[in-house]
């Protein structure tokens, strides 16, 4: 009787210590790794980056439902005049005058100049991409040198503004181009450009350089939903580094601090803006198919926003450790009942079903563990 009742005991004990182990174990092996989604994850001054769709050749080779910015929609306006160049290139000598003529008065003149600007800078690589040798110049109301006359610039860009379909109406932040070329009395429409300026995501150093801005982060992947699981991951990450020195305070997985937050995203209130951007594929039949995405995502990352998701997951590691330790209360008490009724069957049957008794309290206990581990 004394042996069963010790075999019973080491049985509970080591399911017992079993449990305690796996809860509170060392997190480099139970906490989990955080999960990439790519290998080519980059963070540079708070910019985290994920793929290759933000490389700036992919503006030059695909037209985009819409751009962050008047220079992101130059490379495209860009390409497309190179393309005109190239198709026409037998019509013309050497060097190519492009008179490029805004017929929006209301269009801000310090727009119309960066958009000349641009354009000008991103003629040239165009150019290259056809592997074009004819030399492109812009005559503009806004250049430096003397303007040549009409009969030097036969090929003239007319470029308009289109309303915005925004109650906020046309801005220099919220652009509509109609841009279109008129050669030889003959015009040729160049399919819109949609403009919804996005400063942060160009211009990222110097915008998180200003002293509001120093609490946001940037995140640009293919899509906004990998985006946000950037964001999940980075967040989740630093919370278990924080409490990876305790082990008693951490009781949540890398992965279970993910979903926590991924289910409490929206509550948390940490976006503070968006950019979703679709490239398309030129068909040969003129159809276009999407070909590409990539989004950005802008996010407060204060200390006040950070305390609330630091709130969240202690509240939910405090709630999973209380719940450990009601189990094991529980086993206990469930371990020393055990105990008590194998020495009373034990004594009233004086022995004879010893074995039988053992077997039943081993397959007892096993079955608890399995319930409450």
């Amino acid at each position: 009787m004394i042996q069963s009742t010790k075999y019973i005991a080491v049985v509970l004990i080591v399911a017992a210590l079993f449990v305690v182990a796996v809860r509170f174990a060392s997190p480099r092996w139970f906490a989990g790794r955080p999960t990439n989604i790519s290998p080519s994850n980059e963070k540079i001054n708070g910019l985290l980056e994920i793929g290759d769709s933000w490389l700036r050749e992919v503006e030059l080779t695909h037209a985009a439902d819409q751009y962050d910015c008047l220079e992101s929609a130059a490379k495209q306006l860009a390409s497309k005049l190179a393309e005109f160049v190239q198709d026409n290139q037998q019509r013309f000598e050497e060097t190519v005058f492009i008179r490029v003529h805004f017929e929006d008065s209301q269009l801000p003149s310090e727009t119309s100049a960066r958009l000349v600007m641009a354009l000008e800078h991103s003629l040239p690589l165009a150019l290259l991409e056809f592997n074009q040798q004819l030399n492109v110049q812009l005559l503009h109301s806004t250049a430096t040198s003397v303007q040549k006359d009409e009969a030097e610039a036969p090929v003239e860009l007319r470029i308009a503004t289109l309303p915005t379909g925004s109650k906020s109406g046309r801005s220099p932040e919220n652009l509509v181009l109609a841009a279109s070329v008129f050669f030889d009395q003959r015009s040729s429409a160049f399919p819109p450009l949609q403009i919804a300026a996005k400063n942060w995501i160009r211009q990222w150093s110097a915008y998180r350089n200003h002293p509001d801005h120093q609490h946001l982060r940037l995140f640009r992947a293919e899509t906004l939903d990998q985006a946000r699981t950037l964001l999940v991951q980075e967040l989740a990450s630093e919370w278990c580094n924080r409490k990876s020195n305790n082990r008693l305070v951490q009781t949540l997985s890398r992965d279970q601090a993910s979903k926590l937050i991924q289910q409490q995203l929206s509550r948390l209130d940490l976006q503070v803006d968006q950019f979703e951007q679709v490239f398309q594929l030129q068909m040969q039949d003129g159809s276009q198919i999407p070909a590409l995405t990539r989004a950005a995502l802008l996010v407060d990352l204060s200390p006040q926003r950070m305390d609330a998701v630091q709130s969240l997951l202690d509240s939910s590691s405090h709630r999973q450790r209380e719940r450990f330790w009601s189990r094991l209360n529980l086993l206990g008490v469930l371990a020393a009942v055990l105990m008590i009724a194998v020495l009373g069957l034990d004594r009233l049957t004086l022995g004879y079903y010893s074995w039988r008794i053992r077997g039943v309290a081993i397959l007892l206990a096993s079955g608890i563990f399995v319930l409450l581990a």
